[in-house]
């Protein structure tokens, strides 16, 4: 069973990325539980694998879930389980294993659509040329050498790591949503801001292809 902690304050981008993972899971037995009932999970140990959500929260700031967030994720790393940081969980990830300064706010925030370069590694097996989505304002920097960087680009150091050589992974990025998923998220995100919504991508069809990267992470704890 998978265990799907989701660190979003507002309910719309909740359901919005409980509905996109549960998709790219397929059946593989889930269990999604809002940040609010972390203090009320019992056993983590009757869960096989930890999926972390993005959030509007900044990882630089205290939230009122770090201490049993940060408790569960020690647990799936000292038992070797399979950890997936996503945006906000990458960010956390590198807070709770490396420290809290190697997390800051990003000099150059990204938004929108990009091509990103992806190092061999098992969770990206068979992912070629991603085209994916991008929104966040902080950023992990400077990892000790514990971790391996997956990915970078022009205006983030670090968008994927790999911690030791144990099935633990943060993204920066996210293969959870489509390109329609991206400008309904960003349509809803910018309704009371003056920024402006980032285009649509130019070959959505390529990001369907993300959904191998939840193929590999379910795959690493089989």
């Amino acid at each position: 069973m998978i265990l799907v902690v989701n660190c979003f304050y507002e309910d719309t981008f909740a359901r919005d990325f409980d509905r996109a993972v549960a998709d790219h899971l397929e059946g593989a037995g889930a269990r999604f539980l809002r940040w609010t009932g972390l203090r009320d999970l019992r056993d983590p140990s009757a869960y096989s694998h930890l999926i972390i959500s993005g959030s509007v929260a900044s990882a630089t700031e205290e939230q009122p879930w770090d201490q049993a967030l940060g408790t569960l994720v020690r647990h799936f790393v000292d038992t070797g389980k399979p950890v997936l940081g996503i945006c906000y969980g990458h960010q956390f990830l590198a807070k709770v294993l490396a420290g809290p300064q190697h997390v800051r706010r990003s000099p150059k925030p990204e938004l929108g659509f990009i091509d990103l370069p992806l190092a061999p590694n098992p969770l990206f097996r068979g992912l070629e040329k991603p085209l994916v989505m991008v929104s966040h304002y902080d950023e992990a920097f400077d990892l000790p050498r514990e971790f391996k960087v997956l990915a970078s680009s022009p205006d983030c150091p670090v968008h994927a790591f790999q911690y030791r050589d144990l099935p633990v992974w943060g993204i920066q990025f996210h293969p959870e949503y489509s390109a329609q998923d991206g400008q309904v998220i960003w349509n809803e995100f910018f309704s009371c801001t003056p920024e402006k919504v980032p285009p649509p991508p130019a070959e959505p069809g390529r990001m369907a292809r993300n959904r191998q990267i939840f193929r590999n992470f379910v795959a690493a704890g089989q």
